[in-house]
């Protein structure tokens, strides 16, 4: 939640408020913004957490980019990076019963 509120505030600086739409547009290129609310901009954070990144939505603010690539980073320092040492604590543990199991039958 933190880093969606972030990129939504950062963005809305880059953007404008349509009325008749009811839509944020980025200014420049009048297209409409991805982050249009708190919560849809928490889909696109669970998306770059995960380090999924479809690259469908993308932050084009200078302030929008650099929080963007914190969120990267937090994605794969708290999800990725710890999934990698469980994985191999898992693989370690699983061959040492292997061996166990394989040294109990040779006697």
């Amino acid at each position: 939640l933190l880093f969606s509120t972030a990129v939504y505030f950062a963005e809305q600086k880059g953007s404008y408020f349509d009325n008749e739409a009811k839509l944020w547009k980025r200014q420049g290129t009048h297209k409409v913004s991805p982050f249009q609310s708190v919560i849809s901009t928490s889909w696109w954070c669970v998306v770059t957490i995960t380090t999924c990144g479809y690259g469908d939505d993308v932050p084009v603010t200078p302030l929008g980019q650099l929080i963007a690539s914190f969120c990267m980073l937090t994605g794969i320092l708290v999800i990725a990076f710890p999934t990698i040492l469980i994985g191999a604590n898992f693989s370690d543990v699983h061959f040492r019963q292997q061996m166990r199991k394989y040294a109990a039958g040779k006697r």
